[in-house]
C-alpha cells in the first residue's frame, strides 16, 4: 500500500467502522508502511491491514476486509513483512481467523469486553471488523 492508496482505504474504513479515522489511517500508515497492504475487486478496494511498531513487538490492527478469505491473506502479508514478535486484538466471532492464528503461534494473552450503554448494536460491523487497532485506538 502506498501513500496515494490512502483515500481509497478511508473510504473503504468509512462504512464497517462509521466514522472518519482517515488521521488515525494516515498515522500508522507511517508508522510500519512495510506491513501495510489492501486488496482489491472490480476495481475498488474491499480490504486493507496496517500495523504500527511498538516497544516489545510489532502490532498488527486495523484488519478490514469483505470477507474470511480476504483477511486471511492481508493478515498472512502483513506478518509475513514484520521480523519479530507480533500481537494483535481479533474479534471473538472470527473463529476461523483465530484458528488459523493458533495453528502458527499464536496464543491468546489478554482478553477485553467492550460494552455499550444505551444502544443494543456495536458501533462498527463485526462482520467486517477483523482486527482492531488495539483497544486504545479501535
Amino acid at each position: 500500500m502506498s501513500a496515494e492508496d490512502l483515500p481509497a482505504v478511508i473510504a473503504c474504513d468509512l462504512t464497517p467502522c462509521g466514522a472518519d479515522r482517515s488521521y488515525l489511517l494516515k498515522h500508522l500508515h507511517g508508522r510500519l508502511p512495510a506491513a501495510a497492504f489492501l486488496s482489491e475487486r472490480d476495481g475498488r478496494v474491499n480490504g486493507y491491514v496496517l500495523a504500527r511498531d511498538g516497544r516489545t513487538c510489532a502490532q498488527v490492527g486495523p484488519l478490514i476486509a469483505e470477507d474470511t478469505e480476504t483477511a486471511v491473506t492481508l493478515l498472512r502479508r502483513a506478518l509475513n513483512a514484520i521480523p519479530g514478535p507480533v500481537c494483535l486484538d481479533i474479534a471473538d466471532h472470527h473463529e476461523p481467523i483465530r484458528i488459523w492464528l493458533d495453528s502458527r503461534g499464536f496464543s491468546p494473552v489478554v482478553a477485553f469486553v467492550r460494552m455499550v450503554h444505551e444502544r443494543s448494536a456495536p458501533y462498527d460491523d463485526p462482520g467486517r471488523v477483523f482486527v482492531i487497532a488495539g483497544p486504545e485506538l479501535g
